[in-house]
Order: C-alpha cells, then sequence, then structure tokens
C-alpha cells in the first residue's frame, strides 16, 4: 500500500472513530452528568482519573515500545518474533494490571485522609476493577499499530469500545443509575474488546513473560517514568482541583475539557498514521521524508483546530449547557481551547524523540514541566479556581513541554522542526481570542481572524492532499 494510501485509508477509517468517539464519548457524558449530580460526577472524574494512572503504570512503558519494535519485526518480517513480543508485551500487563488492581481496591480506603468526599473512595474502588481492562487494551491496539494496521486498531480501541460504553451507560440511565451499574457498563467497553482480540488471533497461544529483552525493558523503563510523568501532567489539575477546590470545579473542568477536545480529532486522526511511520524514516535516515510529512500534518491539525475553535466561540456555551449546568465554564473552555491549537502548532513533536528511542530526553522534559505543572496549578486554583487549572496547563503542557521538545529534537537528530510562519500565525490568532476574553475584542472579530489562517493553511497543502488524491 503506497503512502497517500496508507493516509487516506488511515484517516478515514480515523475519522469514522472519532465520529464514534464523538457520538458515543459525548453521548456517554451527557449519560453520566444526567445521573450524577455535579459532586458525584466529580468523585466519579476523580476516581477515573486514578484508575487511569495506574492502568498507565501497569503497563510499565510497553505501549510505545510495542509499536517501535513490531515495526521493525514487520519490515524483517519474522512473523515468528512478532507474536512472540506481543504474547509478552501482553503476559507482563496482565500479571502487573491484576496486582495494580488489588493494591488500588485495598487501599482506597486511606484516601479519606487526603479528600472529604467519601464518594471519591467509593469511585476508586469500582473503578479500580477496570484497571486491567485500560491497561491491556492500548498494547493490543499498539500490536497492531506497529504492523500498520491502523483501522483495525481503531475499530477495536476506538469504535467498539465507545458503542459498548454508549449502550451500556443507555442502559444504566434508563434502569439501574447506581455506581456499580456505571462501573460495570465501562468495565464491558474495554473487556469484550480484549475478549475479541484474543479470540480473532488467538493470543493465548504466545502469552510469555521471556520475549522481551533487558535493553528493550530499559527502554521500556525510562517510558513508563515519561508516560506517568506526562499523564500527571495533564491530570494534576483534577487531581488538585479534588484536593484545593471541590469535587464540583473537578466536575466543571473536566465537562470542558472534553467539550474542548473536540479541536484534537483532526490531529489524532493523523497521528493515527504518521507514529509508526515516525519509526521507519528515523530507521532508515530519511530525514527530508519525515520532515515533509510532519509538515504536512502539523499543518493539517492547526487548520482543523482552529475551525474547531471558531465553533467553541460562537457555540460554546450551548454545548456545555447540553450536559447541564455548566455554560459558566465557558471563559475555561475556550482557554482550553486555545491550548489545543497551541499544541497543534508544534506538531507531534514528542513522537520524534520516542520512535528514534530517546526516551530520556522526553523524560527529562516531562519532569521539569511537571514540577512547574505542580506548582503553577498550585498557586492559580487558589486564586482562580478552576480557569487556574486551565491556565497553568496551557503554560506548561501546551507550551512549555513542546519548546523544550523542539530543542530536543534539533539536539539528537539535527531535525529543525521550527516553522515560523504557522507559529506567527497561530500567535495572532491566540492574541486576538485572549483579547475577546478579557472584553477587548468583539467575539464575531475574534472567531473571523481565525477563518483566514486555517483556510491557507489547507491552501498551501491543497497539491499534497490532490496527490494522494490521485495516487
Amino acid at each position: 500500500m503506497g503512502v497517500a494510501s496508507k493516509y487516506l485509508r488511515g484517516s478515514a477509517v480515523g475519522a469514522v472513530g472519532k465520529l464514534t468517539t464523538l457520538v458515543g464519548g459525548y453521548g456517554s457524558l451527557w449519560l453520566l452528568t444526567h445521573t450524577l449530580t455535579k459532586s458525584d460526577y466529580g468523585a466519579y472524574v476523580t476516581g477515573f482519573t486514578v484508575a487511569t494512572l495506574i492502568a498507565l503504570v501497569s503497563q510499565i512503558g510497553l505501549r510505545e515500545v510495542t509499536i517501535q519494535h513490531i515495526s521493525e519485526l514487520d519490515v524483517s518480517g519474522t512473523d515468528k518474533g512478532i507474536n512472540r513480543f506481543a504474547g509478552a508485551a501482553l503476559g507482563w500487563t496482565t500479571v502487573i494490571s491484576l496486582g495494580a488492581a488489588a493494591v488500588v481496591w485495598g487501599l482506597a480506603p486511606l484516601l479519606t485522609s487526603v479528600v472529604e468526599d467519601p464518594a471519591v473512595v467509593e469511585w476508586v474502588r469500582l473503578l479500580a476493577l477496570l484497571i486491567p481492562g485500560m491497561a491491556l487494551l492500548p498494547i493490543t491496539s499498539g500490536v497492531l499499530r506497529g504492523l500498520e494496521r491502523v483501522p483495525t486498531a481503531i475499530l477495536l480501541e476506538q469504535i467498539t469500545s465507545e458503542v459498548l460504553r454508549l449502550g451500556g451507560m443507555g442502559v444504566v440511565y434508563l434502569f439501574v443509575p447506581e455506581p456499580w451499574a456505571i462501573a460495570v457498563a465501562i468495565g464491558l467497553s474495554f473487556y469484550l474488546p480484549l475478549v475479541g482480540f484474543t479470540a480473532g488471533s488467538k493470543g493465548w497461544q504466545y502469552l510469555n513473560l521471556s520475549a522481551i529483552s533487558r535493553k528493550q525493558f530499559e527502554f521500556s523503563t525510562v517510558l513508563l517514568l515519561n508516560s506517568i510523568g506526562s499523564k500527571l501532567m495533564k491530570n494534576v489539575d483534577v487531581l488538585l482541583l479534588t484536593t484545593l477546590a471541590s469535587t464540583a470545579s473537578t466536575g466543571g473542568y473536566d465537562v470542558a475539557w472534553k467539550v474542548a477536545s473536540v479541536l484534537r480529532y483532526g490531529e489524532q486522526v493523523l497521528n493515527n498514521v504518521l507514529q509508526p511511520r515516525l519509526s521507519k524514516f528515523l530507521a532508515e535516515d530519511q530525514v527530508e521524508f519525515l520532515l515533509a510529512e510532519f509538515n504536512f500534518v502539523r499543518d493539517l491539525s492547526v487548520a482543523s483546530t482552529l475551525g474547531g475553535l471558531f465553533v467553541l466561540i460562537f457555540f460554546g456555551r450551548e454545548l456545555l449547557g447540553l450536559f447541564g449546568a455548566y455554560t459558566g465554564q465557558y471563559e475555561l473552555l475556550l482557554v482550553l481551547g486555545m491550548g489545543f491549537v497551541l499544541n497543534a502548532a508544534f506538531g507531534k513533536i514528542g513522537q520524534i524523540l520516542l520512535m528514534g528511542k530517546h526516551g530520556r530526553f522526553v523524560l527529562l522534559n516531562t519532569i521539569l514541566n511537571l514540577v512547574g505543572n505542580i506548582g503553577l496549578n498550585a498557586v492559580l486554583i487558589v486564586r482562580y479556581d478552576a480557569i487556574g487549572a486551565a491556565i497553568a496547563t496551557t503554560t506548561t503542557v501546551f507550551f512549555f513541554t513542546n519548546v523544550l521538545a523542539m530543542w530536543q529534537v534539533d539536539y539528537a537528530f539535527g531535525i529543525d522542526t521550527t516553522d515560523w510562519p504557522v507559529f506567527t500565525m497561530t500567535a495572532a490568532c491566540l492574541g486576538v481570542v485572549g483579547g475577546s476574553l478579557l472584553g477587548y475584542v468583539p467575539s464575531t472579530v475574534a472567531a473571523a481572524s481565525l477563518v483566514p489562517v486555517s483556510g491557507y493553511l489547507l491552501f498551501r497543502n491543497a497539491g499534497t492532499v490532490l496527490d494522494h488524491l490521485r495516487d
């Protein structure tokens, strides 16, 4: 399959996956926010965040290692090695995640010394039972992505999972509006796809704990530490809001985050195809091809996120209102939307370091910015509540992390990913939107400023897109 076909097919299936996520994810969000009170929803968000972090630890960094190593094995055509490595990744994750789930379930009552709301403890214990599924499903997706079977990975990890979750939450909302039923519905969305993958691949034949080398474990350990730090950076705002503010603030912040996350869909669809290809470009020292595809994906990502921000400016309050009394989170929504645009402008810079086996640089980056993120969140949440968390996250996660990663890529590979036209246009757009938040610029003017930039980025890549379509 040619490069054009890979992007078109992968992007088409990715678009279907994101559409499914849009319908399933926001349908489930609507059902949750209408089943639970604001405070209970905030407690659920905290419990889900804890389970997600523990599931990430249980993967011990093997998702990225699996994508990277299976991509290499796929090039050499060693099917036996692929099966054994995949079986080892799944075997180790199974053992560790089961142990982690038992520990979290047993120690959850200790949270009462940190969090006043007892509902947080209840949700942590319930969602601890989902940890093995949360940990294993991304590994199975990593196996498929390493083989460049991106459509199948999306079908498994996104489409099937979201359909099951939405259906389960619908049953809960109509018939059993209880916390345990919510946990069961979400759990089935993780475990049933895993059963399907295992049955279809006869994966039980390949489970082992010996097919991963010590060097690969060392690499995975670095990635694990980086993944933990990166996940904490993205979730420290939720955890600190729960402890420094209230579970109601946590719930409102989470709703705004999920609505703003629509802006990332175009970027994520394209990155599905780009990620495994970066490993191949770096292995074959094809810097020119790497930069061409990297910049192509970045331009389209910025164009799509600007389009999404345009929608949020005009319809953000209505979108928030769909999920309950959350229209007061409009300014918070726009700050997060601006952060997603800023992040897209740098491109998937961290993936170059990961696929190039420079996880230590990413880890250093993550540690520095995690410390800054915790400190900034602690200061701004106390003063500005949820919007302070959004400003802290945008400053550290979306700006400083990417700036440092750009320097690291240039230092490690001699690859300059700077694109001053994109940076300048993005900064100008965000400046105008920021002016509208402060009351200096009408919102209609702010929205109008996004259109020509988005159009220009699409136009300058029109030739590439047309070539892909002709191919």
